[in-house]
């Protein structure tokens, strides 16, 4: 069990560094899952039940929060 586990006595708790590059790289996949499914006004079809979300504003949420993280990489826990 995890909860018996005691850390070794030469470790150190992780880094604001590690915490930062989780985040981005968190973020960055995110992005690229979304991006996943874009497809132009062109491509669209008609489908009264989907609600779609311009790329723009994920990318604007992206590009926010990057600079958040570099900002204060505890942001999130406010």
């Amino acid at each position: 069990m995890l909860i018996q586990q005691t850390p070794a006595s030469n470790t150190s708790p992780s880094s604001v560094a590690t915490y930062t590059e989780f985040a981005q790289k968190m973020c960055e996949n995110f992005f690229n899952f979304v991006q996943s499914f874009a497809v132009t006004q062109g491509q669209m079809s008609p489908q009264p039940t989907e609600t779609f979300i311009p790329s723009k504003a994920v990318e604007q949420w992206y590009t926010n929060t990057k600079h958040k993280i570099e900002a204060n990489p505890n942001w999130w826990k406010n």
